[in-house]
């Protein structure tokens, strides 16, 4: 520095030349002609980035920092935080204030029906008594149930629809409650710190593609994807499947078909294994392993293709990264569907082996229920219509015995079959509430929508139906896990949940009713906690979902039913919202988007502890007992281990609607270009 000042400095960098022939650190000193040099600037901005990358590599260790960083765009704040100069400031406010009118357009793009009128979300700063929370919340429930959803995930794209059997009123309702103003600046101040700038390409870094491991590895993750998958979507033949997977030992050129679903079963395994130290680093590189083969095959013409197509489907749905859109395949798979006719009954008689006849109806029933999830899940009409189809269910036949020549037509031996058909007999409830409660046009012609002169007459029938199929769950076989039989049970709550919900149908359900609905919600998070901790639980997209709205109903109900405060004790309530933030956390490990929903369920959970407390202090203390439940879970105080450590900050959505953004997120959903090579699917 002393140099610099005695001798004129010539400005270059990293060092003057006078300092640099002096042998000394190279500072800008005072001078107010070398004021405008950023040496001291740049050397805090080298600091700042290696404690930057240092948080990234412990908190982010699947992020691969030594790709280039995409061009980003900084906006005014951050200029500001980095010290740039007031003259770049100045140029760069036009381009800000333009980004920020462009935003505000988009800000709240929540309509009524049949009105343009925007609902937002208001910051109350009444204290009202909880009978005045219920009562505005209730009326409130009258009008969301009809309202359109729709939620903008940035700049320059379209709003995405958002329907009434995804639950999203219920969360709109709840952050709209007097009862929120307690936990105003805490959203505020998440949502603020969710608004970092950091690159997409960060956060959803791709890795390289990866060989084909040794048989053990490559066993390992296959009996992973078999025994998590293979029970609720019976879409490959295991024999058949295993014999692929010898191939690909081979040394001879694999073929495009087997190459690919052999590299996506891998990818799925590794994404659902609990063993996988960091799943997703092997699921992104088999995912991309077998992208590689897909140009290669015939996807519309062939069972194979279609098997092909909903494999792609189950890899977006369980993995955080992939740059796959599960709505648009969906629409895929059931084009290939209708286009080979497995929506008819073709049966022996007709020419077909018992082999394909088999397989041809659990393709039919796999599309069919991953449709009706999805559809549930985002509240979207139904794109395969029960009234096209003829509705035959496969055989109790297992793979292994389905594949000896000689096996009879009718074979019931507890085969994983048995939990796959229980779950299809399910999806057509789901059909029927979907096509009753959810439908938005109640002034329907009759050919189009059934005609119900009693919905609540209705509702009590389905929920019968509904606990007649839970009472026919099948059991486990000896030595086998308890996955299919804890599947059946939590797509049994989630049902009932959504039957018992408000609707369009039945906007106002009696409190018995909703009653019934919480104790599903509950049901449905423990059970959730049970599969955890026998390291059976597979993060998806639809789970994630499911997690979250099981915790948002219970806190609608507790709201709703003074009745549910009064007989449920503190510590079963704070020990079902610990189990719900848990469950998040622990999923938020390698899922970001779980991370925000653990935040908003967290700060909803403590607002709405408050609120039992306050009703639970007008009661006697001997009138409050344990709301009773059918299945001894044990202790449901919390899981072990603090998971708080985990989670920073997360902007997993851009929050056109603030808070409830986070809780519906439509990213899985895609874009239609985000399918790549599949949208060449759509050309006849």
């Amino acid at each position: 520095m002393l140099t610099c000042r005695v001798s004129q400095c010539d400005g270059a960098l990293p060092a003057c030349s006078n300092c640099k022939n002096a042998g000394i650190a190279c500072a800008d000193g005072a001078s107010a002609r070398m004021r405008g040099l950023p040496r001291a600037h740049l050397a805090d901005l080298r600091n700042r980035i290696a404690w930057l990358e240092s948080i990234i590599k412990e908190r982010c260790p699947d992020i691969d920092l030594s790709q280039d960083a995409p061009a980003m765009e900084a906006s005014e704040s951050d200029a500001e935080d980095l010290g740039l100069p007031d003259d770049e400031l100045t140029n760069r406010e036009a381009n800000s204030r333009a980004h920020t009118d462009r935003d505000a357009t988009n800000e709240n793009i929540v309509q009524s029906q049949g009105s343009s009128q925007p609902v937002g979300v208001p910051l109350v700063n009444d204290t009202s008594r909880p009978a005045e929370i219920r009562r505005d919340i209730a009326i409130d429930a009258n009008t969301s149930t009809h309202q359109i959803g729709l939620i903008a995930l940035g700049s320059g794209q379209d709003a995405r629809y958002i329907g009434p059997s995804s639950g999203y009123f219920l969360a709109r309702v709840l952050l709209q409650s007097p009862e929120r103003t307690m936990t105003t600046h805490s959203f505020s101040n998440n949502k603020t710190n969710n608004k970092l700038p950091l690159p997409c390409d960060l956060i959803d870094s791709i890795q390289g593609p990866l060989p084909l491991p040794s048989r053990q590895g490559a066993n390992f993750l296959c009996e992973s994807y078999f025994n998590m998958i293979h029970v609720q979507y019976p879409i490959l033949h295991r024999p058949t499947f295993m014999n692929m997977l010898e191939q690909m030992h081979q040394p001879s050129e694999p073929d495009p078909v087997v190459a690919f679903q052999v590299f996506m079963v891998l990818a799925i395994g590794a994404s659902v294994c609990p063993r996988v130290s960091r799943p997703g680093i092997l699921s992104d590189s088999y995912g991309i392993s077998a992208m590689r083969f897909f140009d290669q095959i015939n996807v519309q013409n062939s069972l194979q293709g279609l098997q092909c197509l909903l494999l792609m489907s189950l890899y977006a749905m369980h993995n955080p990264s992939a740059k796959l859109s599960v709505w648009y395949l969906n629409y895929h798979c059931i084009a290939a569907l209708l286009d080979l006719g497995l929506q008819r009954k073709i049966d022996v008689s007709s020419g077909v082996s018992l082999f394909e006849q088999e397989m041809r109806t659990r393709l039919f029933w796999s599309v069919y229920t991953l449709d009706r999830t999805i559809a549930t899940t985002v509240g979207r009409p139904i794109g395969l219509r029960d009234e096209a189809c003829e509705l035959r269910l496969p055989q109790d036949i297992s793979d292994d015995a389905l594949s000896t020549p000689g096996t009879p037509s009718t074979v019931s031996n507890g085969s994983h079959m048995q939990f796959s058909i229980h779950l299809f007999k399910l999806a057509r409830i789901n059909s029927e509430i979907k096509y009753i409660a959810n439908s938005i046009n109640r002034g329907a012609p009759p050919y189009a929508l059934p005609f119900i002169a009693d919905y609540p007459a209705w509702q009590d029938g389905v929920m019968q139906n509904l606990d007649a199929w839970n009472l026919e769950i099948p059991s486990a076989q000896p030595g086998e896990n308890n996955l299919g039989h804890m599947l059946c049970q939590i797509k049994y709550h989630e049902i009932r949940m959504l039957v018992t919900r408000p609707s369009p149908a039945i906007p106002s359900p009696s409190p018995d009713v909703l009653t019934q609905c919480y104790s599903s919600a509950t049901m449905a998070i423990r059970l959730y906690d049970e599969l955890y901790k026998q390291d059976l639980l597979a993060a998806s997209w639809t789970v994630l979902h499911s997690i979250t709205m099981s915790a948002i109903t219970m806190m609608y109900c507790i709201r709703m039913v003074p009745g549910i405060a009064d007989n449920t004790t503190l510590d079963t309530w704070m020990g079902d919202i610990s189990i719900c933030t848990n469950l998040l956390s622990a999923i938020g490990e390698h899922w970001s988007g779980a991370k925000r929903c653990k935040g908003i369920i967290d700060d909803l959970g403590k607002a709405t502890t408050r609120l039992v407390k306050s009703r639970q202090s007008l009661t006697s203390p001997s009138n409050t007992h344990e709301l009773s439940s059918d299945l001894p879970l044990g202790d449901l105080g919390g899981m072990e281990g603090d998971f708080s450590t985990m989670f920073g900050n997360s902007d997993f959505l851009l929050d056109e609607f603030g808070d409830i953004s986070g809780l519906f997120d439509l990213t899985w959903t895609g874009e239609p270009s985000a399918l790549n090579s599949t949208t060449t699917l759509a050309v006849a």
